[in-house]
């Protein structure tokens, strides 16, 4: 079923207002990637309600397309959190329906050698606790993670980026933010964004 409403008010309120009364499974926001300025400002509107709610939301670019295919490739950006595993399995109640297989990445800017080790730890849990679900962790070197993230998808043929929105200090929302709206106003495919 298809339902819509004309709302007055600007988008960050009304959006949340909209979140709260309707209490969704998934919210649906399209980003445009290819206007510099109509791209920015969807994805701080996005931001914005992000920090009000506690919604999934799948950020749509303008520009994806339905491929149908038969199995989706998903790249789960980690940076090894405890909710981790809570992001996961809310990803694969929603992607239930749908033949997958998951990337689970993150991005070492700095050649830690220690991060292979948590590669690998996480691997061995993934194999023990997801045994019925096709999902590797990678460790993905790069200079730059935005870069990190474009050359991953391009090399790998994802269809959709997930990643988790985590409630952190100030000084780490100002960073975090910043990297999500530049992820969210330049990526081609959608992203998936879990509160935990």
């Amino acid at each position: 079923k298809f339902h819509y409403r004309m709302l007055k008010g600007t988008p960050q309120n009304v959006i949340t207002d909209a979140c709260a009364r309707y209490n969704p499974d998934l919210v649906l926001m399209g980003t445009n990637e290819s206007a510099k300025d109509s791209g920015e400002f969807m994805s701080k509107t996005l931001i914005k309600v992000l920090e009000q709610s506690h919604f999934p939301f799948l950020a749509l670019p303008v520009s994806a397309t339905f491929k149908g295919k038969e199995k989706i490739n998903v790249m789960y950006a980690t940076n090894f959190y405890d909710a981790d595993n809570s992001a996961l399995n809310k990803l694969l109640k929603i992607l239930q329906p749908f033949k997958k297989e998951i990337h689970c990445i993150h991005i070492d800017l700095h050649n830690d050698p220690h991060l292979q080790e948590k590669v690998d730890d996480l691997n061995k849990k993934l194999k023990s606790d997801y045994t019925e679900y096709n999902i590797t962790c990678k460790l993905v070197e790069s200079d730059n993670i935005i870069k990190g993230f474009d050359d991953y998808v391009e090399n790998n043929g994802i269809d959709i980026i997930t990643v988790s929105k985590i409630k952190h200090s100030s000084f780490y929302k100002l960073f975090h933010h910043n990297l999500l709206e530049k992820l969210l106003a330049t990526e081609k495919v959608p992203i998936l964004i879990f509160p935990v």
